[in-house]
C-alpha cells in the first residue's frame, strides 16, 4: 500500500507541475505572441480535477486537512478519541456519498468528449469517482489506527 501511495503521490506531483508550466505557456504563448495551444485548456481542466481529488485525499490521510483542534484537544483524552473516531466515520460516508453521486455524473459525461483533445468527459469525472474511494479507504484506515492507537496506550480491547 506504501508503495501505491508513493506512485500516486509522485504522479500527482509531476501532473501538478506540468499543468502549472502549461498554463504559464498557455498566457505566454497567448499575450505575447497571439499563438495559443488549443488543447492545454482540456488538459489543465483535467489535470486540475485530478490533482484536486486524489490531492485532497492524499491530504487526508497525512491529517493535512483544516482542524478545528483548539476545542477538541480541550476534551478528555478518552472523549477525543471517539470525537476523532466520529469524524473519520463522518469522512467516510460522505465519501460514499460522493462515490455514489459520482458514478451517476460518470455516467451521464461518458457521452460527451472534451472539445480539444478529443477525450470523454467522463475520465475527468473519473478523478471523483477515485478520489472519494481513496478518501472512504483512508478515514478506514485512520479509524483503524485511533483505535489500534487507544487499546495500546489503555491495553484495553474496547474503545467505547
Amino acid at each position: 500500500m506504501k508503495l501505491l501511495i508513493k506512485i500516486i503521490e509522485k504522479l500527482i506531483s509531476i501532473l501538478f507541475i506540468s499543468m502549472c508550466m502549461l498554463v504559464f505557456l498557455q498566457v505566454v504563448l497567448r499575450y505575447f505572441f497571439n499563438r495559443p495551444i488549443f488543447w492545454i485548456e482540456d488538459y489543465s481542466l483535467s489535470v486540475f480535477t485530478w490533482v484536486s481529488f486524489v490531492g485532497a485525499a492524499l491530504a487526508l490521510r497525512k491529517s493535512r486537512h483544516a482542524r478545528i483542534t483548539v476545542l477538541i484537544e480541550k476534551f478528555p483524552k478518552a472523549v477525543r478519541t471517539k470525537v476523532e473516531i466520529g469524524g473519520q466515520i463522518l469522512v467516510a460516508v460522505i465519501s460514499c456519498m460522493i462515490f455514489i453521486q459520482s458514478l451517476k455524473y460518470n455516467n451521464l459525461a461518458k457521452t460527451f468528449t472534451l472539445a480539444a483533445m478529443k477525450i470523454p468527459k467522463s475520465f475527468v469525472s473519473s478523478a471523483i469517482t477515485f478520489g472519494s474511494v481513496m478518501m472512504f479507504v483512508f478515514s478506514i484506515e485512520a479509524i483503524v489506527d485511533i483505535i489500534r492507537k487507544k487499546n495500546r496506550e489503555t491495553g484495553s480491547d474496547t474503545i467505547f
